[in-house]
């Protein structure tokens, strides 16, 4: 009698990631997938009505201080001169730029993370904000007039992808070697950055410095205008291609036997990430970590990227940047801007998330 000897499993292709450990995992069954989309619908319309709570919440404080039924009544008829000076003219704007420029820069966080596979990247991480942003403050010391600034930083952004997308890929793109390369790229841009400032008067540098650091408090209705056409063309590519992205996720061997052109879709997908990351460092300034935090905290609740998970995503980050806005300007011993309170929050999750990913290697 002939022994039966077990055949070992074939090893998984390195480039490719188990699906039931990665995290933006595939449910196959229909009954999952309908509970999976609803339940992030859910959580789509509660993060929607969180947001319209504390927009109107903000909207009632500062230095005149306005009833929440005289906002409502602004928002949805008409109230006295006053009131609708405060909530049109100063309030709204920077709420909605705020929830816009979060929105942008959540969803762009998103796209770059699953198109490299690595939970540590982010435009601010791997030095694609950085690269926009000194490509504007180069521009403005240059030129003095803002007004191709959100083509330069779009320039900008997606140079220094390219750059660190093309050096850190040698073989299999390694996550940790795009998080050092994009580290390096961040320090040369700075050091480009302090040589211009030693090049140009002192009142130039403070202009330019002071139009891009992460802020709202210059929020305008062109700037809203903006950012809310720069959404309207970036979406509509993102969420067609947010299955190929799913499958570049998993694995790029896994995408390529669907029958989708990686470097082709991945190039696209890498331009749509820079456009958001550009118009929101164009309208804003630096804002940092926004990208990184929230789309880790959407796949926590809800698992894989689909069109509606992405969504949630700019959601989420909109709400989370108008709640660190509203801190900075109403509950500090001095107005703070957004960038510094979303850096108290995101730079310590950083630190964490790094500590477990070097665990897992």
């Amino acid at each position: 009698m002939t022994p039966t000897t077990k055949q070992r499993p074939k090893p998984q292709a390195k480039d490719s990631a188990p699906v039931g450990k990665s995290p933006w995992r595939v449910h196959s069954t229909s009954w999952w997938s309908f509970r999976f989309h609803g339940s992030t619908a859910l959580l789509i319309l509660i993060a929607l009505g969180l947001s319209a709570a504390v927009a109107v919440f903000a909207m009632t404080i500062g230095d005149v201080p306005l009833a929440a039924k005289d906002v409502l009544t602004a928002l949805w008829s008409q109230a006295d001169a006053k009131t609708e000076f405060v909530v049109f003219r100063l309030r709204l704007p920077r709420l909605l730029l705020g929830f816009l420029v979060g929105m942008a820069l959540a969803m762009s966080g998103a796209i770059f993370q699953g198109v490299t596979r690595n939970d540590l990247v982010a435009p601010d991480i791997i030095g694609v904000t950085s690269g926009a942003g000194a490509a504007g403050f180069i521009w403005i010391l240059i030129t003095h007039n803002v007004a191709f600034l959100p083509v330069v930083v779009f320039i900008g952004a997606v140079a220094t992808t390219m750059a660190v997308y093309f050096l850190a890929k040698r073989g299999n793109l390694d996550p940790a070697r795009l998080v050092l390369v994009g580290i390096g790229m961040q320090t040369l841009l700075g050091a480009a950055e302090a040589y211009m400032v030693r090049r140009f008067p002192i009142q130039d540098v403070v202009w330019a410095d002071n139009l891009l650091i992460g802020s709202l408090s210059r929020a305008s209705w062109s700037d809203v205008s903006l950012i809310a056409l720069g959404l309207v063309v970036a979406l509509p590519i993102a969420l067609a291609r947010i299955n190929a992205l799913r499958l570049i996720a998993l694995g790029e061997d896994v995408a390529a036997t669907s029958g989708i052109h990686v470097e082709r879709t991945r190039l696209v997908l890498i331009c749509v990430g820079c456009w958001l990351a550009a118009i929101a460092v164009s309208v804003a300034g630096l804002i940092g970590f926004v990208a990184l935090v929230v789309p880790h905290i959407v796949r926590l609740m809800v698992g894989q990227i689909t069109a509606l998970s992405l969504l949630l995503t700019g959601i989420v980050g909109g709400l989370l940047t108008i709640i660190a806005d509203v801190v900075g300007a109403h509950f500090m011993p001095v107005p703070v801007p957004v960038s510094v309170v979303i850096a108290a929050i995101g730079a310590p999750y950083f630190l964490i998330v790094f500590t477990l990913f070097q665990r897992r290697r």
